[in-house]
């Protein structure tokens, strides 16, 4: 792994492209995108995390992040009322005002049709299924969790979050992943679908890589590449599965190792990848290259520019295993 260069990278600046309340992105002419659902009714990935793990965010950085980042055009658009509302109102806060999302505080599912196109070419969808309600409504109880749990049993991928931040502040990720798996057993062995596994492709990521409490100790434990042309410090998918293994001992202390536990019982290993990732990304001198010395995107609690790491990429290798004919 390289080191850090401690020293500002010259770059040229870059301009940033409009948004739309439904996002799409054109890089290439490869032609008009579908009807939306048109090619994601059949294939359905569910996003979950522990409360307050930055689902909001992280949800609104995949839709409303602009198409410089190779992967050809595409779109999200909400599938109700209240996901439409919920992409005005996080491109409102996110993109326009730079402050995160408020916390989410529907008590139902919110739906998302996702159409674009993969980097190798071809046409791409599915539907994004959010389990986003507010914290505070599993502390009322089993009702919600198993609510949760049985929409997430209709779903063919899962994308799990894993904050390092909140698991030190609270140390109690395991609790909630374990309630949550404990259910979807329960619901699939009720269904006739028990089996050694629990039937998903996973894509679990590790978030808030840009944060210094997170980028600091994680660089220092020698983390991190900066092989693209911009520099950027990023984990390579070769090596998220070790670095979430290491984040999960240090950050979550012995609590932490349950979640490794957890996912390594409950999830084959050949159907789990894993990613290092950031919904607002580090900021770039000159909006282009990485400066070691100037790297924090967060000033005053606004985000200064938006660059996401790994927010679109675990979407689209979960499509791509999922459609891979068998």
């Amino acid at each position: 792994m390289t080191d850090i260069p401690p020293s500002p990278l010259p770059g040229a600046p870059r301009s940033e492209p409009g948004f739309e309340d439904v996002t799409r992105h054109e890089q290439h002419d490869h032609g008009p995108l579908p009807p939306s659902g048109s090619l994601s009714d059949d294939l359905h990935i569910g996003l979950w995390g522990a409360a307050s793990s930055g689902k909001t965010t992280f949800v609104n950085a995949l839709a409303h992040t602009d198409g410089t980042l190779g992967y050809g055009d595409w779109r999200v658009s909400g599938l109700d009322d209240a996901a439409k509302n919920f992409l005005i109102e996080g491109k409102r806060r996110l993109i326009n005002e730079g402050r995160f999302p408020e916390a989410t505080q529907a008590e139902n599912e919110l739906r998302f049709s996702f159409d674009g196109q993969r980097p190798e070419g071809g046409r791409t969808g599915f539907v994004l299924r959010v389990q986003d309600r507010p914290g505070g409504v599993f502390k009322d109880g089993n009702v919600y969790l198993e609510k949760v749990a049985r929409q997430l049993t209709m779903c063919d991928g899962l994308v799990l979050l894993f904050d390092p931040i909140r698991e030190e502040r609270d140390c109690d990720s395991a609790d909630h992943l374990f309630d949550l798996l404990h259910h979807i057993a329960t619901l699939l062995a009720e269904e006739g679908r028990s089996s050694a596994f629990l039937p998903f492709e996973v894509a679990v990521c590790v978030t808030k890589w840009d944060h210094p409490e997170v980028f600091l100790p994680a660089r220092a434990a020698g983390w991190g590449t900066q092989d693209d042309p911009d520099s950027v410090p990023r984990v390579k998918e070769r090596d998220a599965k070790d670095y979430f293994t290491w984040a999960c001992h240090h950050f979550g202390r012995h609590a932490g190792q349950h979640v490794d536990q957890l996912l390594g019982k409950h999830f084959d290993p050949d159907r789990t990848c894993y990613f290092v990732s950031s919904s607002i990304g580090f900021k770039r001198f000159d909006g282009r290259r990485f400066d070691a010395r100037q790297y924090a995107n967060l000033q005053d609690n606004r985000v200064e520019q938006m660059h996401p790491i790994n927010v679109i990429e675990p979407f689209l290798e979960l499509e791509r295993r999922l459609r891979k004919p068998p």
